[in-house]
């Protein structure tokens, strides 16, 4: 995991993003890193062809975008100006096509280390242009993508939950968690929920234990395992008894048939948590 620089706020202006720049800067400042601000126009405005009441359509909705854009990073710095240290580099990008390639390219350019998008909240719909491009960043974003839920207002990230199948080896890469949130200085607790089904996994929390518990982590790992059929909800429900402030999973690759014929647990939790997840892309 790279050192975060850059932190990657896709944005349409309204509150469930806001909340996102929020938490954005509130990072941005302990690290420093600098927050981009990203809002993309739809690309219809620059099709070849267009008549002259297009054009002009057009150079009226980019006049609208620039102001919003001013209106909404000043009030966002504002807002949080009095938890900060100081004003981490904001910087305002408007760009004419379509958002998924556009944070692709900037992902795949190195400028971004890490994204942050809301949601909509407790098992509703996502909001329009800002809940389409989570669901694409969920299973594309090859950086760490941050889900902000509208209701969770920032807290310094002392306790996370890494929410583990003892099938994949991202566990064992938790000097990266350590790395990202190192101005926190946290406790992670690995979690697993073990189906009664009797579900087979490659290794369990012993070994995960041996592997992962170094001297300059010991006093701030934690290892606990549940069980139940609903993993995402007994997830849920342990992270609110033990006050975790984020939780953590992976998300591995998987064809378009296994995104299809499987649930994914991962956009479960992101319809569920109240507090924020952080994804993690297996490569």
């Amino acid at each position: 995991m790279r050192t975060l620089k850059s932190v990657l706020v896709p944005v349409d202006f309204s509150a469930v993003a806001g909340n996102a720049f929020d938490f954005a800067l509130r990072m941005a400042d302990l690290y420093p890193a600098r927050v981009d601000l990203l809002y993309c126009m739809p690309d219809s405005l620059s099709s070849p062809g267009m008549d002259r009441i297009m054009v002009a359509r057009g150079s009226e909705l980019k006049k609208e975008a620039e102001e919003n854009m001013i209106s909404f990073r000043r009030s966002g710095i504002d807002a949080a100006m009095n938890q900060l240290t100081g004003i981490p580099e904001v910087c305002s990008i408007i760009k004419v096509g379509d958002m998924e390639e556009i944070i692709k390219k900037r992902i795949d350019d190195g400028e971004a280390d890490l994204v942050v998008m809301g949601t909509t909240g407790k098992e509703k719909p996502l909001s329009g242009l800002i809940g389409t491009n989570t669901t694409y960043l969920i299973d594309q974003a090859t950086v760490p993508v941050l889900i902000v839920p509208d209701e969770s207002s920032y807290r310094p990230v002392k306790k996370i939950c890494y929410a583990t199948d003892l099938k994949h080896l991202d566990a064992f890469e938790v000097s990266a968690i350590f790395d990202l949130f190192a101005p926190y200085q946290p406790t992670v607790e690995f979690v697993h929920v073990a189906n009664d089904g009797g579900e087979e996994t490659e290794y369990n929390l012993s070994l995960l234990r041996k592997v992962v518990d170094r001297p300059q982590y010991h006093d701030r790992l934690l290892f606990t395992r549940l069980h139940g059929t609903d993993e995402v909800e007994e997830i849920l429900k342990h992270m609110d008894a033990s006050g975790a402030d984020l939780l953590v999973m992976n998300r591995p690759q998987r064809s378009w048939l296994e995104r299809l014929l499987k649930r994914s647990h991962t956009y479960e939790a992101m319809l569920k948590t109240e507090v924020p997840l952080l994804i993690l892309h297996q490569t």
